[in-house]
Formats: C-alpha cells, structure tokens, sequence
C-alpha cells in the first residue's frame, strides 16, 4: 500500500502563507521608510506584489516540496460535466414552489443593496460628471442578473465597499486597448507556477489592506489612540 503522506508541506504552506503576507505588506510601507530615494522606494513598494511572488515562489522550489498549485484548465467551459445553460425542467415541480418564497426575500435583498449603493455613489462629495450614469449600471447589473441565472453563476449586485473603490479608481481613465484588438488573458499559464498557498498569502494581504482603509474600521482605531493624533482621520 503506497502512502501520500508528504512530510513538512503543511508547515511549508503556513509559512509561504504570512511569509508572503509579510514580505507583501512591508514592502508596501516601504515607501514611507527615510531609507534610498523616493523613486526606488515608490518603485519597490509599486511592484511589491510581484516581488514577493517571485521571492516565496523561488523559496518554494528550493525546497523541493511538492505544492499544491492553482489549477487552471487547458478550455473555458464549466467545472463540472453539464452543458452551460440551466434547464429549469430538470428538477421536480415542487423544487419551484419552494424556491418561490426565499426568491422572493432575495429580490428585495438585492434591490435595497442596489439601492443603497447607488445613494452613496450618487453623493455630490464625488463630484462625477455624469451624476446620473449609475442608472446604465442598474439595467446592466439586470441584465447580469438574468445571464448569470441562466448559466448557473452567481448573481449579480452592487457591492457598497467595491464601487466606492470603483469610484475612486475612475478619476483618472485612459484607453489602452487599439481599436479592433481582441482581448485576451495574458500570462494566465504562469499562475501554475505559483504555489496555492503564496496565492492565498496575496489575497490575505489584499483583504487586510482592503480592511484597514475602511472607515468603520478607521474610527475603531481612534478608541485607542491619544486625542492628538486622532486628527490624521478626521480630514
């Protein structure tokens, strides 16, 4: 009987994990370090993803510990062996009967999220051009809604913390893409080189970033703080 028992992986990946996690993090503070210059510490922190990757990926296979690595298929098509749209006869008749009441308490789940996204986006703090546009978003994210149910995916909604981030990343918008070009997903391949837990290590770091620019959490961190310094959140 061969046994699959792979010594020190578990310890290796919570290692690559923070390891990744803190290599990432410290090197986007960096930037507010007296250390170099200011265009070597901006250009460090701009590609600190990137560095830690390639540094706990390197680490990785210097171990020669087999990894368990993002699995990516060869063609775009569902994970599981069913064609890509929802027969909705295919399920017993009292299946629809008693989806019809938990369907009902999620449509207005998803009209009062949408709603109160669009309220805060529409703020005259933000100062868009187009104070209106968001209504071309509301028909767009029906639309979704509807493809998404066809084909067995999520649903789709406006999610308040990710369009505020939306927002904020529009102010300065250019075209990149040349007229007729086909898009395509560049250097997907490489990410099966990366060990999963690295990966998990970057959206540890994307998540606690994320969190620490909230608002909310902002004003917790002010209950333990001296008056004094409580002025660097009230802008």
């Amino acid at each position: 009987m061969q046994c699959r028992f792979k010594p020190d992986v578990y310890m290796l990946s919570i290692l690559l994990t923070f390891g990744t996690f803190t290599l990432t993090y410290g090197l986007n503070m960096f930037r507010r370090t007296p250390y170099f210059g200011s265009t070597f510490r901006n250009s460090v922190s701009d590609f600190g993803v990137f560095i830690a990757i390639v540094v706990m990926t390197a680490i990785s296979k210097f171990t020669g510990l087999d990894l368990p690595v993002l699995n990516i298929p060869a063609s775009f098509r569902p994970t599981i062996d069913r064609p890509w749209l929802i027969n909705p006869l295919s399920v017993q008749w009292y299946v629809a009967v008693v989806a019809a009441l938990p369907a009902v308490f999620y449509t207005i789940l998803i009209v009062m999220d949408q709603q109160i996204t669009a309220v805060i986006i529409n703020r005259k703090d933000n100062k868009l051009r187009k104070g209106y546009g968001y209504h071309l978003d509301l028909l767009v994210i029906a639309l979704l809604v509807v493809i998404c149910g066809s084909l067995g995916l999520p649903f789709y909604v406006a999610a308040t913390v990710l369009s505020v981030m939306h927002v904020d990343s529009l102010r300065l918008q250019s075209e990149t893409s040349a007229p007729g070009e086909k898009a395509q997903f560049l250097g997907v391949n490489l990410f099966q080189l990366v060990p999963l837990p690295v990966l998990i290590g970057i959206f540890l770091y994307m998540g606690v970033v994320s969190m620490l620019g909230l608002q909310f959490v902002q004003r917790i961190s002010m209950l333990f703080m001296p008056i004094k310094h409580q002025v660097l959140f009230l802008d």
